[in-house]
């Protein structure tokens, strides 16, 4: 009350401080208040009449600027600390790959690869930083398999088979390597379709034949498959697209393989990269039983954490043939190569 009513009703006070003063010892002393107030920028004198040494107070919005560098600074410590307890092995990399190390395990990628990934890197010493920033990559390239674009062989008709569980895009994977084959590269294509339980499906997939002009035949047996293939027989490539099988239904995938039995074929099994690890590890042991070739991943467009790609190849050493990065026909596909995978793996985004 004393504060405003000598500086007026928008004084604010800034500092108390109390203390005694006179008594014998510490008897019958005074108890004494000391108040630092301010109006605006002018500083009041103390209550006590006491000259005052303090600086003006800081602006506010400084104050808030200079706690929130000092929580940021102090948050920065404490998540170094975590990442070190919680990966006490990334303390014996060398200093200069321990960031590719810990971008190895934001992209998803289990510890346990990453280890062996990093334990096949030579020592760095005696590299410069830009030298030494070369050796995650490269060992990420020797550890990649993939098996590059579907090879043909002149006067014979290649088969090709796309499987998997259901929505992970193999109609739409199809067309587009159709297309690709079909109007770049000037191949004979043929389309053959046994997913006869989705009536969608063999419609959406004439219709990309009839855009592509390219032939298309539905089978509902095997019998009828192996007729439709020997009617294709002047054809370069024939893409058989199946229906999507849940990988837990083993009556479904007994039957896939009597389809696919006895018939030269080279089968990719199709998964997307949305799908867990957990998932992935089940679909591709489950899909086994039909004699997986290639695995070609769909949808790196809707994740940011590829690492699922090196930990699925240190289980199953599958060479990968193609990757989809979105709807687009035909342009949404690339064949799989060692730089593209490693340059997401290590942040990059798919285009």
């Amino acid at each position: 009350m004393k504060v405003r009513s000598d500086l007026g009703p928008d004084a604010v006070i800034l500092h108390t401080k109390k203390f005694t003063r006179g008594g014998i010892l510490g008897m019958m002393a005074k108890e004494t208040v000391e108040i630092l107030a301010a109006d605006d920028v002018h500083i009041a004198e103390p209550a006590s009449r006491r000259p005052a040494v303090e600086a003006p107070p800081e602006p506010v919005e400084d104050r808030r600027i200079r706690t929130l560098e000092s929580q940021i600074q102090s948050l920065q410590g404490s998540v170094e600390r975590l990442l070190k307890d919680s990966h006490p092995q990334a303390q014996a990399v060398d200093p200069r790959l321990a960031a590719c190390y810990e971008r190895l395990l934001a992209s998803g990628v289990d510890e346990p690869v990453v280890q062996k990934i990093m334990a096949q890197i030579p020592a760095p010493s005696g590299l410069d930083d830009r030298q030494a920033e070369t050796l995650v990559p490269n060992a990420l390239r020797g550890f990649l398999e993939v098996s590059g674009p579907v090879a043909m062989a002149p006067g014979l008709p290649k088969v090709v088979a796309l499987i998997g569980p259901t929505g992970v895009g193999k109609t739409t994977t199809i067309a587009k390597m159709s297309a690709n084959f079909a109007l770049l590269e000037k191949k004979k294509v043929a389309l053959t379709t046994v997913d006869t339980y989705r009536v969608a499906a063999v419609e959406q997939l004439k219709t990309y034949g009839d855009i592509i002009d390219i032939p298309i035949r539905v089978a509902h047996t095997a019998k009828e498959l192996r007729s439709a293939l020997d009617g294709f027989a002047d054809r370069d490539l024939i893409f058989i697209d199946t229906a999507g099988r849940s990988q837990k239904n083993t009556l479904h995938l007994s039957e896939l393989k009597m389809l696919l039995g006895g018939i030269p074929c080279e089968t990719h099994l199709v998964l997307s990269l949305a799908t867990r690890d957990r998932e992935l590890y089940d679909i591709i042991e489950r899909f086994s039983m039909v004699e997986v070739d290639r695995l070609l991943f769909t949808k790196l467009d809707e994740t940011d954490s590829y690492g699922a790609v090196l930990n699925v190849l240190d289980r199953r050493r599958i060479p990968i043939s193609y990757v989809t990065t979105g709807q687009k026909v035909p342009e949404d596909i690339e064949m799989a190569n060692p730089d593209l995978l490693v340059r997401l793996i290590l942040g990059g985004q798919a285009s």
